[in-house]
């Protein structure tokens, strides 16, 4: 379910005279952290540029989960008579979705099927060496994206450049964005929030003859996904001095 700020009409008295609402910084702030606005017909200011910054800074999801549980509450009454209660309520969630994947000894990963609170950082550069970036991409994953790639580009005066995308939740934009300037040789970055839609993954793992291999599993309604991690492979593959292909034959079996 989505979710947004329930926001009044008409105007609101100020020192430069009469304001529409959503008011200047209000609308402001909402466009720039993609923040849903449902006007309704109370008359009044419903959200204030405070509170609407509150929310910028501290929301972490766009869409309410499937299910969930609180964790926490507050709530606040204000003075303002809007001919009903002027109440204001805010809880901190838990995902709950990731309970009907995998077994008890699973831990559930990745994100719900709609997930929006995560952002894309991109930056054209042209000036720094591949191995400057492939560094630079070794210290974006320390800062917490969740995924980087680049991509060949032209750029201005027929230069060949290339696109640095990476992604980043909310919690981590900062150091990612200061990793790009750190790492890289760009002065600018780009960033805008992107919706996603992903399967609920979690880990469990096979006893083979060759050793432990961890599996992961992803669901999304009735498509389901079985994948053995390729680093457990290969490590056992190295171990046992046998190819990759045997190990991953002998998992097969297993969960089959």
């Amino acid at each position: 379910m989505k979710t947004g700020l329930n926001e009044g009409s008409g105007f609101v008295e100020t020192q430069h005279g009469q304001l529409p609402i959503p008011v200047p910084a209000v609308a402001h702030i909402a466009e720039a952290a993609s923040i849903a606005l449902h006007i309704t017909e109370t008359k009044g200011e419903m959200v204030t540029p405070t509170g609407a910054g509150i929310v910028a800074a501290l929301r972490t999801q766009e869409t309410l989960p499937a299910g969930y549980k609180i964790l926490k509450s507050g709530i606040g009454l204000g003075k303002r008579d809007f001919g009903r209660a002027n109440f204001l309520r805010a809880q901190i969630i838990e995902d709950s979705a990731g309970d009907k994947c995998g077994d008890a000894t699973s831990s559930a990963t990745g994100c719900t099927p709609a997930d929006c609170n995560v952002f894309q950082i991109e930056a054209n550069i042209d000036d720094s060496t591949p191995e400057e970036l492939g560094y630079a991409m070794d210290k974006l994953f320390e800062a917490g994206a969740r995924d980087v790639h680049f991509i060949p580009c032209y750029m201005k005066k027929n230069r060949m450049g290339t696109l640095l995308c990476a992604l980043a939740d909310n919690e981590h934009l900062a150091a990612v964005e200061k990793a790009i300037f750190l790492h890289t040789s760009t002065v600018g970055v780009r960033r805008f929030p992107v919706e996603r839609t992903c399967m609920a993954r979690s880990i469990f793992e096979v006893e083979t003859e060759f050793g432990k291999v961890r599996v992961k599993k992803s669901v999304l309604g009735d498509i389901e996904k079985i994948k053995p991690e390729f680093d457990d492979l290969k490590a056992c593959a190295d171990k046992a001095g046998v190819p990759i292909r045997e190990i991953q034959k002998e998992v097969e079996k297993k969960l089959h």
